[in-house]
Protein backbone atom coordinates (compact mmCIF):
# COMPACT_ATOMS: atom_id res chain seq x y z
CA UNK A 1 0.00 0.00 0.00
CA UNK A 2 2.82 2.67 0.49
CA UNK A 3 4.20 1.60 -2.59
CA UNK A 4 1.20 2.76 -4.30
CA UNK A 5 0.71 5.77 -2.00
CA UNK A 6 4.19 6.76 -3.26
CA UNK A 7 3.71 5.92 -7.10
CA UNK A 8 0.32 8.11 -6.73
CA UNK A 9 2.29 10.95 -5.40
CA UNK A 10 4.60 10.77 -7.86
CA UNK A 11 2.15 10.62 -10.98
CA UNK A 12 0.64 13.92 -8.81
CA UNK A 13 3.54 15.42 -9.06
CA UNK A 14 4.51 14.78 -12.64
CA UNK A 15 1.01 15.29 -13.78
CA UNK A 16 1.04 19.20 -12.05
CA UNK A 17 4.62 19.96 -13.84
CA UNK A 18 3.25 19.59 -17.09
CA UNK A 19 0.13 21.21 -16.54
CA UNK A 20 2.01 24.21 -14.94
CA UNK A 21 4.52 24.38 -17.66
CA UNK A 22 1.38 23.90 -20.32
CA UNK A 23 -0.68 26.87 -18.71
CA UNK A 24 2.84 28.89 -18.54
CA UNK A 25 3.15 28.62 -22.17
CA UNK A 26 -0.39 29.14 -23.08
CA UNK A 27 -0.75 32.17 -21.08
CA UNK A 28 2.36 33.88 -22.04
CA UNK A 29 1.34 33.34 -25.73
CA UNK A 30 -2.01 34.38 -26.00
CA UNK A 31 -2.54 36.77 -22.92
CA UNK A 32 0.52 37.88 -22.00
CA UNK A 33 0.67 37.23 -18.47
CA UNK A 34 2.85 34.79 -15.89
CA UNK A 35 0.44 32.68 -14.67
CA UNK A 36 2.83 30.26 -12.65
CA UNK A 37 4.44 33.68 -10.76
CA UNK A 38 0.87 34.48 -9.88
CA UNK A 39 -0.72 31.62 -9.03
CA UNK A 40 1.97 29.46 -7.49
CA UNK A 41 -0.89 28.57 -5.00
CA UNK A 42 -2.65 26.48 -7.38
CA UNK A 43 -0.35 23.75 -7.70
CA UNK A 44 0.33 23.47 -4.35
CA UNK A 45 -2.74 23.50 -3.44
CA UNK A 46 -3.61 20.62 -5.73
CA UNK A 47 -1.09 18.33 -4.81
CA UNK A 48 -1.87 18.89 -0.90
CA UNK A 49 -5.18 17.77 -1.89
CA UNK A 50 -3.85 14.73 -3.41
CA UNK A 51 -1.51 13.86 -0.57
CA UNK A 52 -4.91 14.31 1.54
CA UNK A 53 -6.78 11.92 -0.69
CA UNK A 54 -4.00 9.43 -0.27
CA UNK A 55 -3.66 9.77 3.03
CA UNK A 56 -7.20 9.72 4.30
CA UNK A 57 -8.14 6.81 1.95
CA UNK A 58 -5.14 4.47 3.57
CA UNK A 59 -6.37 5.27 7.18
CA UNK A 60 -9.89 4.52 5.49
CA UNK A 61 -8.57 1.34 4.58
CA UNK A 62 -6.85 0.50 7.92
CA UNK A 63 -10.24 1.32 10.13
CA UNK A 64 -13.19 0.20 7.83
CA UNK A 65 -13.43 -0.65 4.22
CA UNK A 66 -17.33 0.62 4.30
CA UNK A 67 -16.06 4.15 5.42
CA UNK A 68 -14.76 4.31 1.98
CA UNK A 69 -17.68 6.02 0.16
CA UNK A 70 -17.72 8.70 3.57
CA UNK A 71 -13.98 9.25 2.91
CA UNK A 72 -14.22 9.54 -0.83
CA UNK A 73 -17.07 12.08 -0.58
CA UNK A 74 -15.19 14.31 1.97
CA UNK A 75 -12.24 14.26 -0.35
CA UNK A 76 -14.62 15.55 -3.27
CA UNK A 77 -15.81 18.10 -0.49
CA UNK A 78 -11.82 19.00 0.54
CA UNK A 79 -10.76 19.42 -3.29
CA UNK A 80 -13.53 21.98 -3.78
CA UNK A 81 -13.39 23.98 -0.89
CA UNK A 82 -9.54 24.35 -2.30
CA UNK A 83 -10.58 25.30 -5.27
CA UNK A 84 -12.82 27.98 -4.36
CA UNK A 85 -10.44 29.46 -1.59
CA UNK A 86 -7.93 29.99 -3.90
CA UNK A 87 -10.35 31.08 -6.61
CA UNK A 88 -11.30 34.41 -3.61
CA UNK A 89 -8.05 34.73 -2.53
CA UNK A 90 -6.82 35.21 -6.44
CA UNK A 91 -10.05 37.22 -7.14
CA UNK A 92 -9.53 39.56 -3.90
CA UNK A 93 -6.42 39.83 -2.57
CA UNK A 94 -4.29 38.99 -5.61
CA UNK A 95 -6.22 40.64 -8.16
CA UNK A 96 -5.80 38.14 -10.82
CA UNK A 97 -7.42 38.56 -14.56
CA UNK A 98 -10.25 36.55 -14.65
CA UNK A 99 -9.83 34.87 -17.95
CA UNK A 100 -6.21 33.80 -17.08
CA UNK A 101 -7.65 32.18 -13.61
CA UNK A 102 -10.03 30.40 -15.00
CA UNK A 103 -7.62 29.61 -17.82
CA UNK A 104 -5.01 28.12 -15.04
CA UNK A 105 -7.78 26.80 -12.70
CA UNK A 106 -9.95 25.17 -14.79
CA UNK A 107 -6.65 23.33 -16.27
CA UNK A 108 -5.41 22.29 -12.83
CA UNK A 109 -9.06 20.87 -11.92
CA UNK A 110 -9.29 19.05 -15.38
CA UNK A 111 -6.08 17.51 -14.58
CA UNK A 112 -7.17 16.73 -11.07
CA UNK A 113 -9.93 14.99 -11.97
CA UNK A 114 -8.49 12.62 -14.19
CA UNK A 115 -6.00 11.98 -11.77
CA UNK A 116 -8.16 11.69 -8.92
CA UNK A 117 -10.48 9.11 -11.21
CA UNK A 118 -7.32 6.83 -12.14
CA UNK A 119 -6.03 6.95 -8.62
CA UNK A 120 -9.30 5.58 -7.10
CA UNK A 121 -10.07 3.17 -9.62
CA UNK A 122 -6.60 1.72 -9.03
CA UNK A 123 -7.01 2.24 -5.19
CA UNK A 124 -10.24 -0.13 -5.80
CA UNK A 125 -8.49 -3.09 -8.07
CA UNK A 126 -5.45 -2.95 -5.47
CA UNK A 127 -8.00 -3.43 -2.52
CA UNK A 128 -9.94 -5.96 -4.17
CA UNK A 129 -6.26 -7.80 -5.18
CA UNK A 130 -5.45 -7.52 -1.32
CA UNK A 131 -8.63 -9.22 -0.03
CA UNK A 132 -8.71 -12.18 -2.18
Amino acid sequence: MKQFTIKVLIWLTVILLVTSLAIELISEHFFHADALRLMVFLPIGFFLSGAAMMTMLNLAVKADDKKLLQVFLFIKMLKNFVVVVLGLFYELVVDVSFKVFLLTAGSYYLMYIIFETVALFQFEKLLKKLNH
